[in-house]
Formats: C-alpha cells, sequence, structure tokens
C-alpha cells in the first residue's frame, strides 16, 4: 500500500481486519540477510535410475500407477512436483517402473488424478489403494513414518516388487443431525485428519484411511460438541461410527424495541468475556441459540453501529437440557448526520471516524445516498467526528442529550491540510501508524478506521507518512526481513507534522536442529519450529510474522530471528492461523500427513530470550504418534 494513501476500515468490529506490527523473521540489516541461516544439503553430482515394480496385496501387477521421486522439500505435497520432470513415471502393463534418481529422495506411488494425471489423486475421491512411500526404512501408508531418505548415486537403486498399502473406512449415521452436517475425523492430538459432511438423512463414509487410531468429532453449529472413543481402522475393513447430536442448553426469546420486534439484528452471547454465540433475530424480532453448557451468560448488543444502545442481560442455564428465555428491551440512541465537503461540494471518496469524548475511535459511519454519513445508537456524552478525503480533513465536536434524537450536523468543511510524521528507525522498515490499538502484540486489539503504512525506509533508516488527521496514534515499526526487533508505541498523540525516531534493537536468534528420537538422524524434510511469547509485550512478534521457521531441506537446522526479551514456550508447529501472515515463509508445514493418522511432535521447551543474546537450542527430538497398537 502507497505510504500516501488512506486505508479505509468500514467495520471497527470485524475481526478480520489484517493490521499490525510487521515483525522480523530472517537475516541482518548487513549485505547478507541469510548469514545466520542453516545450510543446504549438497546434490549428487550424477545419478542413475529407480526401477521397481508396483503389485497390490494380491501380487498382481498395477498398470498406470504414479511414481514420482520427492526431494526433501517435496516429500510432504500430494505428487506435487515440477511439471516436466524426469522424476516421474507411470507403471507399465506389468507394473514396472523406471524414474530418475536425485541427491536425496523418497519414492512415492499413487493413484493418479483423472484430471492432471501428475498429481496423486486424494484418497477421498475414491482409491483402490493409498499413497505409498518407499526409502530406507521399507514401505509405509505416510512420509511421516519413514525416517531416512535414499541418496542419489550413478548405479541404479532396484527396489523389486513393491506392494501398496491398503485403505481401510468408517462410517456410521448421526441422529439428530441437519442435513449436510460438519464431521471431522481427528488424530490423537486432535489435529483433523479429514474433513466431510453427512448426507440428508445423517448417514456419512469416510475412505482412503490410513489404518490407526483415530476420534471421530461432531457438533457445533447449535450442538454440543460430541467426540467419540478411539477407533482403531484396519485394513480393508469399516468401522462403524454412530453419534446423537445433543441441542444443549438453549437460549431464546425476542429483541423489542417500544413493544414493537427488532428484526435482523445480530444478538451476542458471552461467557467469561468470550464470545460464545450469536444469532440474528427474523422478521418477529425471534432469536434462538443453542448448544450450551450449564453456566452464566450475557448476551445483548455489545457492538456500534444498530439503531439502539447497546444492552446486555443475563442468562443462567442450570441443567444441560435448559431452555431459557430472555427478552431483551432495547432502546433507541440519538443519531446524528454529516454532510462532508470539499470546495462546497459533498465529497464520497472519504475515511471517517467518530470517536468518544477521550478520543477513542467507536465506529465510522453509514454512507446516505447522497453522500452524507450517519452515526446513530449513541448515548448521551460528548463525541467528535474526523473526517479525511487523503489531502484535507475536517472535523466537529458536538454533544448528544437524550435518547432517540436526529440531528443534522450539517457540513463538515475538508480545508484542513492532513499532515506528515517522519523520523528514523532501522534501514529499510516498514513503519505504520493507527488510531487503533494492536499494541502490545498479542494483547487487546482495539480497530479503527485510520490506519497509515510507509513504504520502507531508506538505506539511512528514513521514513515518512503522510495524510495523517489529528489524534492518538499507535506507531510500530519492523525491520522485516532484517534481523530487528519490531517495537510499538500507544497513545501517541499527532495533531501536526511530527518528527519522531523509532529505534529497532538487533534481533537474538535461536538454532537448533530437528531429530528423530528414536535414531537422533534430521528429519528427512523441512517443518516448522516456532516460539511462543508467554506475556505481550511492546516487542512481542505479531501474527504477521510470528516466531516462527522452516527447518532447511534434510538437515533438520532452523533459525528463528528477531526476538525480544521475553519468556518462550519453543515446540515443533502443528496448527496456524493464517488470516494475518503476509509471507508464506511463515506458514506451518504440518508433521502429518492427511488421511493418516501419525503425527510428530516435540516436547514443550521453555526458554528465556534476552535482546541480543543468541541461543543455541541444539537437537530437538521428535516423537512419532498415532501408530496402530
Amino acid at each position: 500500500m502507497s505510504a500516501r494513501r488512506l486505508r479505509l476500515v468500514t467495520a471497527l468490529a470485524s475481526s478480520a481486519l489484517a493490521v499490525g506490527l510487521i515483525p522480523a523473521a530472517v537475516g541482518q540489516a548487513a549485505a547478507d540477510p541469510s548469514a545466520h541461516r542453516p545450510g543446504h544439503a549438497p546434490r549428487a553430482a550424477s545419478v542413475g535410475q529407480v526401477t521397481g515394480t508396483v503389485v497390490n496385496g494380491k501380487g498382481d501387477p498395477i498398470e498406470g500407477a504414479l511414481v514420482n521421486v520427492l526431494r526433501p522439500s517435496e516429500v510432504v505435497e500430494r505428487g506435487i512436483i515440477a511439471a516436466d520432470t524426469p522424476r516421474r513415471d507411470w507403471t507399465n502393463a506389468n507394473g514396472k517402473f523406471s524414474v530418475r534418481q536425485t541427491g536425496q529422495y523418497l519414492v512415492q506411488i499413487c493413484v493418479p488424478d483423472r484430471g492432471d494425471k501428475t498429481v496423486c489423486r486424494e484418497t477421498a475421491q475414491g482409491v483402490k489403494y493409498i499413497i505409498t512411500f518407499v526409502g530406507p526404512s521399507g514401505t509405509t501408508d505416510s512420509w511421516v513414518t519413514q525416517t531416512s531418505l535414499f541418496e542419489g548415486a550413478p548405479a541404479d537403486n532396484a527396489l523389486g516388487e513393491i506392494t501398496v498399502k491398503p485403505q481401510g473406512f468408517i462410517e456410521g449415521h448421526v441422529e439428530g443431525a441437519p442435513a449436510f452436517h460438519s464431521i471431522s475425523l481427528l488424530r490423537l492430538n486432535d489435529t483433523v485428519a479429514y474433513r466431510d459432511v453427512t448426507d440428508k438423512n445423517g448417514d456419512y463414509r469416510l475412505r482412503g484411511l490410513a489404518p490407526g487410531p483415530y476420534k471421530v468429532s461432531l457438533g457445533g453449529e447449535g450442538f454440543l460438541p460430541s467426540m467419540s472413543d478411539i477407533v482403531n481402522v484396519r485394513a480393508h475393513r469399516t468401522s462403524t461410527v454412530d453419534a446423537t447430536l445433543d441441542r444443549g442448553g438453549v437460549i431464546r426469546g425476542k429483541l423489542l424495541s417500544g413493544g414493537k420486534p427488532v428484526i435482523f439484528t445480530d444478538v451476542i452471547i458471552k461467557t467469561g468475556g468470550d464470545i460464545v454465540a450469536a444469532a440474528t433475530t427474523n422478521r418477529n424480532g425471534v432469536y434462538r441459540a443453542s448448544g450450551f453448557t450449564p453456566g452464566n451468560y450475557r448476551l445483548g448488543i455489545t457492538y456500534y453501529g444498530t439503531r439502539y444502545l447497546q444492552k446486555t442481560v443475563k442468562a443462567t442455564l442450570a441443567a444441560p437440557d435448559s431452555h431459557v428465555v430472555k427478552d431483551i428491551v432495547l432502546r433507541r440512541g440519538s443519531a446524528v448526520i454529516v454532510d462532508p465537503r470539499a470546495d462546497g461540494t459533498t465529497v464520497t471518496d472519504v475515511v471517517d471516524e467518530l470517536r468518544d469524548q477521550h478520543g477513542v475511535p467507536l465506529m465510522s459511519g453509514i454512507r446516505l445516498r447522497d453522500g452524507r454519513i450517519k452515526y446513530q445508537g449513541l448515548a448521551a456524552g460528548n463525541y467528535t467526528v474526523v473526517v479525511s478525503d487523503g489531502d484535507a480533513y475536517g472535523r466537529k465536536s458536538f454533544s448528544v442529550v437524550g435518547k432517540g434524537r436526529i440531528g443534522d450536523l450539517g457540513r463538515i468543511a475538508l480545508t484542513r491540510p492532513t499532515f506528515s510524521l517522519s523520523g528514523q528507525t532501522a534501514p529499510h522498515a516498514v513503519v505504520e501508524a493507527t488510531t487503533g490499538d494492536l499494541c502490545p502484540p498479542g494483547g487487546p486489539v482495539r480497530l479503527a478506521a485510520f490506519h497509515f503504512i510507509a513504504d520502507r525506509a531508506d538505506a539511512s533508516g528514513n521514513y515518512e507518512l503522510s495524510g495523517l488527521v489529528p489524534g492518538r496514534y499507535m506507531l510500530g515499526s519492523d525491520g522485516w526481513p532484517r534481523n530487528f526487533v519490531p517495537r510499538c508505541w500507544s497513545g501517541v498523540r499527532l495533531s501536526d507534522d511530527t518528527v519522531r525516531d523509532l529505534p529497532l534493537a538487533d534481533g537474538a536468534i535461536a538454532s537448533g536442529r530437528l531429530v528423530y528420537d528414536d535414531t537422533g538422524t534430521p528429519i528427512i524434510t523441512s517443518l516448522s519450529y516456532e516460539l511462543l511469547y508467554q506475556q505481550p509485550s511492546t516487542t512481542s512478534p505479531t501474527d504477521e510474522h510470528p516466531s516462527r521457521a522452516r527447518s532447511v531441506g534434510a538437515t533438520g537446522e532452523f533459525a528463528i530471528d528477531a526476538l525480544g526479551s521475553g519468556d518462550v514456550v519453543g515446540r515443533l508447529a502443528q496448527t496456524i492461523d493464517d488470516s494475518q501472515i503476509n509471507s508464506e515463509e511463515f506458514f506451518v508445514i504440518f508433521p502429518y500427513q492427511d488421511f493418516t493418522p501419525y503425527y510428530l511432535e516435540s516436547a514443550d521447551d521453555s526458554i528465556t530470550i534476552n535482546a541480543g543474546v543468541d541461543v543455541d537450542l541444539g537437537d530437538i527430538p521428535l516423537t512419532l504418534g498415532g501408530s496402530p497398537s
């Protein structure tokens, strides 16, 4: 985004806003940003072929099987390698194949996809055998159970006869399920191995499963969560798992105002301060939500933007099947309308923000057809409207006295020039300013309409943001991808051209090596290790660039940089929230494979990071879970 362009956030309550600091993750600000990165394993200069014969469980040859020779970085993919490569072949009528070796590799055998024969077919689509892997460890039904790679050599690698691996099945009926209710197949570490839905009758069938232990998870969507006992799937067999969905506790009622229903309005339900459900009223003002366990809840209008004043009521569910009726009587708030004008003409391409008496952003307004802006649901108090078109701004303060009134504030003239923020930060760092507050990362979030991001600072660290309007800002600076600790500053009041330096400290680097627990040898593919800060601070990493790194090739080596001081927990990454990440290097390489029960995991490691002090984590052993009993 240009440094001179406003970024409009039209819904302050939206949780999908991808803003925040941009923590560092790789490299130093010097000439070689990868100087501390682990190295790559060498490749063989000259390699021969991999040969073999693919057969089924009866020993009959399989024609048309896709055979891939996978490099370490390709192991976790579903046969997705270069389009034009000698490392791919299809078996002939006798089940034979010949594929070129590479430096280090696993052999993958699968049913090719019908639409693209260069990739493996997903087993859920129906296959006669599941994806099979061959390595020095033998023939297995998952790369996760392989612990070493073939080394490329000039001589051919004759694998002989390879028997592909069989599949198992789970089927069942879910009593009380609506049509197409979601169902999840979980590994024993609660990661999802497979997602599907029931049919319109509540029946389901999961196919293409590697034998082993699983659990079937149901519920949500207005039902209590339900988890089956461990299901041990066996080859060529179908396991039956039936279930009954339970609505649990129910909260229902009406939204009313002046004796009339409040229609098509969201009712938010919280417990312990966390949102656990939401329900929208129908044309009669009726809302209904279910799937609750016994406990205390608060529900009502908890957000700005409706016509009504915020209000919540308490609901207590005393028993698992409690049904509680709670009507909520709302009162209309006041509303005001403003007309943003530049050179006497109504301006529609603007950013606007309503603030309370303390300058805290509350909401953006509703755009009317004639270009005016409406703010509604206001309680008695003092407010300020700020509107900007990027070049100029206007603001107007007003008071609300009483309830339910609509006032016209008239014109807001955009005559005051916007101003700039400049200064010095780390070389090539990104600086941003927002009237919301995301500082410290990992703490409470307050979103707002005005958000400015500068182009990267120059080689000397000089930066400039323009187009600012008066207000209280959160400032943030980040040297990613160089090795600087990100930093944020809250509550900075800006009202005119301002020079402010935003210095960043050099980051610490935590390095280590991922190895198999039973052999002490490095993992055969790239996986992700992460450090989780236990307490939010102004130098914590954000969701955009978490303190996470991938191991390199088949070396098992990784390095996580841009680390500020703090207590962290280190672990092999298993899951991810990718809604804000803006660089693919922070996506998790999952240590498991779809449709299989296996997973790799590490013990949690408590570590103290000190600013500027590198940490050697040594060898981190990974253990295998989910093997058939």
